[in-house]
């Protein structure tokens, strides 16, 4: 007897062990895996002419600070150098970076501005020991007007800090400052830095807008700002100084010019002048604005401006005169080669492939994009929607004080930069959120009142798609088929009760990369392009709809974390892109170009590729119904037991209380059978339900960007290894539940042994042998919606089994049953507790409770 005792135990050690010795490593692991990842750019970024502030004209003098510059934090770092512009996550929090500078000593009268085209999450600037201005935000740029004096000019070194901080993550901040559902948080200096040394006098913004209506499509509003700035070793320049407007062609040949207009400059030498321009009869769509400063010193700027081919009315958007739906697609510049720090040859690329799908809009998703970006849609002549890096955030977020003066700033900082690109339609505050109501409204109203003061293009945010809504005070709104909505896979309805103009976002399919199956497989590229054309067949003509945004145009690193992507989980990779993460076009590009340019549909292959796993299922089931049955014939012990479990299950188990009737084989083999079953019925439908929301949601939560998470996505998408291994995890369960067992016998004061734990648990769920037989269908049931019969027979006999157990217990242990009961769930509510209380301090759970509940679940 002692023997039988001894190995169980000795067993359960090892087990235990292995199970510590395994998380150990995969927690190290994970820990070194996100320390490691840094990227650097290696083509120069863009440098955009003719863009006011953020420009560089033929009369200034441009420094470049791209390139390397010298690393004296943190120490111990693998280089002395790092090439600017980069970004990182992970370890080292912090980064200080060192450059030196000459400049010639005949350029020492100038203004100069030190410009940053885009950084996160916290930069502070420090020249020549001066401390030139602090930052915080995600993808923020911003320039620095520099005192005469603080720069050194001929022989003297000029010498320029740089501190970046990417303590910011998803663990510890809420949207905006991170998120559990976010992006990945890089931090660092995406784009372009540089000084500009312009005239004392000159030109400092210029923008140009249309505006006019049906009557007037070509005129435009033209606002230029003009700077003095005053040297204390030079003499005011007071001669006059005016502005004149000229309209060049595409060639660069003046076409139109207006008259010069005096420039009358306010106490802080800022002067600003505004002039209306009817544009002439123009062979090209495109063309060019020139402004010039006329005086002692001449400065001139220009932009690129295009004729509005998209025009936004109380009813919705317009092309021209033609009332059909916008095609766009959302984008994000973030890929898995250069993370936030793309090359410019990419992103003209990606681009010119829009052109080719025909896009007219991009939906611009995860906070705002570069100015390269949007110079080139101005040119190609595409529509963009630009939005905050706030997404998923609940209400209880969304009304904090520190989130809305945070998301002020930062949407004042992107008006401020992109307000002179006319391919700009709109302007979102948030991605994924809450319509308005009673919680959140201050967030909107705030936000929407700070965007009017500062541009007067409509202002959308994205929600969950519905077909009842009060949008306002937005002036649009984009209604996303998230994977978790009601409508993701019903027929949308022929009207939606909704007081501002709707345009359709979140048409996607995830897709494992490679699976060539048919688009009966919902994973497939098959699968993938059936489901997006047969969106847009749904909608195409329906009155409400104003565009249809297919998601994601590429696949891109750090969208939320997912285990249903088979070998990329571990690198976050989304796989929902019409483009993979090499930018080459999947089936779904090529059939929905075909789509929008003809509105014909392609055949798609039909095929079937789940006949494998149907298979896999069928043969192991019938082996353990097969061994079940030889047990029975051969083993009459085992036909006996189970004959008095289920005849007489109290006098059965207490002769095994009286230590009687032992036979180890039996048992060990019936919990074999029993984990069996239940792991042929859960692995058929976690194989169903593989991009199931709430399970992608939940796994992605808790482990994030790590080695544990991409191992748990590989070991559920393969067959074999996601039996096996749930096979193994109901084993473990038993064993579980016989420690629980023991435990509970020791509490209540008549103990029995850990072997006698393990013929209770096993012989109490020998109800669950019934589930074979299901297990050899339940992945057909599944497949074919008949899944609720499976699920309904495992749950009935897990509660069963579960009830039979209480009795077995209160036989033996000679108390009530809900006494039994009270102690069986002390153990549980204790490991929930402290669950709870680790996800609280390490995710903020509190903030997502409502969300988790209402959204998810």
């Amino acid at each position: 007897m002692g023997s039988m005792t001894e190995q169980p135990q000795t067993t359960f050690r090892c087990i235990l062990v292995v199970m510590l010795s395994v998380w150990l490593c995969i927690s190290l692991s994970s820990e070194l895996h996100g320390e490691s990842r840094r990227f650097t750019r290696q083509d120069k970024p863009a440098i955009i002419e003719g863009r006011g502030k953020w420009s560089v004209t033929a009369d200034d003098e441009l420094v470049d600070l791209t390139g390397d510059w010298q690393v004296v934090k943190p120490s111990g770092f693998d280089s002395d150098t790092i090439k600017l512009p980069f970004c990182w996550e992970g370890e080292p929090e912090k980064f200080v970076l060192r450059k030196t500078l000459n400049l010639h000593r005949d350029l020492w009268d100038r203004r100069w501005r030190l410009v940053v085209d885009g950084f996160a999450q916290n930069l502070a600037v420090t020249l020549n020991g001066f401390h030139i201005d602090t930052r915080s935000g995600d993808g923020i740029s911003f320039q620095i007007d520099l005192v005469p004096g603080v720069l050194r000019f001929g022989a003297a070194e000029n010498e320029l800090i740089l501190t970046m901080d990417n303590r910011l993550s998803r663990s510890k901040e809420v949207p905006l400052k991170g998120g559990i559902y976010a992006r990945k948080r890089y931090g660092g200096l995406f784009h372009n830095i540089y000084l500009i040394g312009s005239p004392p006098v000159s030109i400092s913004d210029l923008s140009a807008k249309f505006i006019g209506d049906h009557l007037a499509p070509d005129t435009i509003r033209v606002i230029a700002e003009i700077k003095r700035q005053d040297h204390p070793q030079v003499d005011r320049d007071n001669d006059p100084y005016k502005c004149q407007f000229s309209i060049l062609d595409d060639a660069g040949s003046e076409v139109y010019q207006l008259e010069p207009v005096v420039v009358n400059f306010n106490s802080v030498g800022i002067a600003t002048v505004r002039r209306l321009i009817l544009l002439p009869n123009l062979s090209d769509a495109i063309c060019r604005l020139q402004c010039k400063l006329i005086g002692n010193q001449t400065h001139t700027a220009s932009l690129t401006i295009r004729k509005p081919t998209i025009r936004f009315t109380p009813q919705g958007f317009r092309i021209g005169s033609n009332e059909r739906q916008l095609r766009g697609v959302t984008y994000c510049e973030p890929d898995s080669r250069s993370g936030v720090v793309g090359t410019v040859e990419q992103v003209e690329s990606d681009i010119i492939q829009m052109k080719e799908l025909g896009v007219d809009v991009v939906r611009v998703v995860q906070g705002p994009t570069s100015q390269h970006f949007l110079n080139l849609c101005e040119q190609y002549g595409l529509g963009v929607l630009q939005e905050l890096p706030l997404f998923h955030a609940p209400d209880r977020v969304l009304s904090e004080p520190d989130l809305i003066r945070s998301a002020s700033a930062q949407l004042e900082a992107m008006i401020n930069r992109d307000k002179m690109f006319n391919c700009i339609i709109g302007w979102g505050i948030g991605s994924r959120i809450n319509p308005p109501n009673n919680e959140n409204y201050k967030f909107y109203q705030m936000l929407v009142q700070k965007l009017k003061e500062l541009d007067d293009r409509p202002v959308y945010a994205t929600i969950p798609f519905t077909d009842q809504i009060t949008a306002a005070p937005l002036d649009f709104v984009v209604m996303e088929l998230s994977p978790n909505n009601f409508w993701r896979d019903k027929p949308l309805p022929q009207t939606v009760d909704c007081d501002k103009p709707i345009l359709l976002g979140g048409v996607q399919q995830m897709v494992i990369p490679g699976n060539l199956g048919g688009w009966s497989d919902p994973t497939s590229e098959a699968g993938q392009a059936h489901y997006l054309l047969e969106r847009l067949e749904q909608v195409k003509d329906k009155k409400w709809c104003n565009a249809v945004f297919v998601s994601d145009f590429a696949d891109w690193l750090g969208a939320v974390s997912t285990v249903t992507c088979q070998a990329q989980s571990s690198d976050n990779q989304y796989q929902t892109g019409l483009m993979d993460s090499a930018r080459q076009p999947r089936l779904a590009f090529w059939h929905l170009a075909e789509y929008w340019a003809s509105g014909t549909v392609l055949p798609l292959n039909r095929g079937d590729d789940k006949s494998e796993s149907m298979a896999l299922f069928i043969v192991v089931g019938i082996g353990l119904v097969g061994v079940l049955l030889v047990f029975i014939r051969q083993n009459h012990l085992f036909k006996l037991n189970l004959i008095r479990t289920f005849s007489s299950p109290r006098i059965f188990f207490q002769d095994i209380g009286e230590k009687r009737y032992f036979q180890s084989g039996s048992t060990v083999m019936i919990s074999l059978l029993i984990s069996g079953g239940l792991a042929l019925i859960a692995t058929s439908w976690l194989l169903i339900n593989r991009t199931i929301y709430p399970f992608d949601w939940v796994v992605g939560y808790l482990f994030g960007d790590s080695l544990l998470h991409g191992f748990i996505g590989q070991i559920l998408w393969q067959p074999v290894r996601a039996l096996l291994v749930v096979w193994g995890a109901t084993i473990v369960l038993i064993w579980m539940g016989t420690i629980r067992a023991t435990i509970l016998s020791r509490l209540i004061g008549r103990s029995f042994s850990m072997i006698q734990s393990f013929y209770f648990i096993n012989w109490s769920f020998a109800v669950c042998l019934a589930l074979l037989p299901v297990g050899l269908f339940a992945h057909r049931l599944y497949l074919f919606g008949g899944g609720w019969i499976a699920t309904t027979l495992t749950v009935a006999a897990l509660i069963w089994s579960h009830y039979r157990l209480f009795v077995v217990l209160h036989q033996n242990l000679r108390c009530s049953i809900l006494k039994v009961f009270s102690y069986w769930m002390v153990g549980p509510f204790i490991v929930a507790a402290i669950i709870f209380g680790y996800l609280e301090r390490s995710h903020h759970l509190s903030y997502y409770w409502q969300f988790f509940w209402g959204t998810i679940l």
